[in-house]
């Protein structure tokens, strides 16, 4: 990690500075340096404060003064999440890790290794808790970051690896909003320019609504034309909050 942010730091636009430093850092972690057990990663995501990371801020390796979102099988609402769960610094499901939380002293990194889960007899891509899960983390972030670091606003990066043939499950709600029944992605990595969102204290459904242009990229490498999951963000809002206790 150190290697990826002084690589970021010879950058002067934020924006490149992140993309330096996400893609990296997305290299190192498909080469083996993540905290999955017996898992290969799925999905790589940054959330970057405006500026960072710079050598100053590994130089002083501060501590962050807040805790990331921790969640465990029981949602708030009582229902139980089988995949995916997010914790800091880590989880382990049936003694393999499935998603890892990393703060450092430039941002947040979220690797996972759970987003193709079983559906009935099938393997498949399971979007819509990735549309979750991201959206709960950075709502989280706007908020802590604001009290940690000097920024206006938070760049959002994810990448997609070794993806290539999964199908996105879609739900027969969903469904209903496309003929696309079976979209399957077609990149081994799916890698969308990156989205900024500001640095404040929202509610999930204002944070999802930023990310429903990353989220309607991310997905348009199957056959779907956007995103079809939690369109009118009703539906998002009762999964984010699961997320985000």
């Amino acid at each position: 990690m150190r290697h990826a942010a002084l690589n970021a730091s010879t950058y002067e636009e934020p924006i490149q500075k992140a993309v330096a430093f996400h893609e990296q850092r997305v290299e190192e972690i498909v080469d083996g340096d993540h905290e999955l057990d017996g898992r290969d990663p799925q999905l790589v995501a940054h959330i970057i404060p405006e500026g960072l990371p710079d050598s100053d801020s590994l130089s002083a390796e501060r501590a962050i003064g807040q805790t990331p979102p921790s969640f465990d099988r029981e949602s708030a609402n009582g229902r139980r999440h089988k995949y995916g769960e997010i914790v800091g610094p880590a989880h382990r499901d049936t003694d393999q890790l499935s998603y890892s939380l990393h703060m450092f002293a430039g941002g947040l990194e979220v690797v996972s290794g759970r987003e193709i889960s079983e559906a009935g007899d099938d393997l498949k891509f399971f979007a819509s808790r990735t549309e979750a899960k991201l959206t709960a983390v950075v709502n989280w972030a706007q908020e802590a970051f604001g009290e940690e670091y000097d920024a206006e606003s938070l760049t959002v990066l994810t990448t997609l690896v070794g993806v290539e043939g999964e199908e996105i499950r879609v739900s027969d709600r969903a469904n209903a909003r496309t003929r696309v029944s079976h979209p399957v992605l077609k990149s081994d990595r799916i890698n969308p320019w990156p989205v900024e969102v500001p640095v404040e204290s929202v509610g999930g459904d204002q944070t999802y609504e930023r990310l429903m242009p990353f989220f309607d990229r991310l997905w348009t490498d199957s056959e779907l034309p956007s995103s079809i999951f939690y369109r009118d963000g009703t539906e998002a809002l009762g999964n984010i909050r699961d997320f985000r206790r």
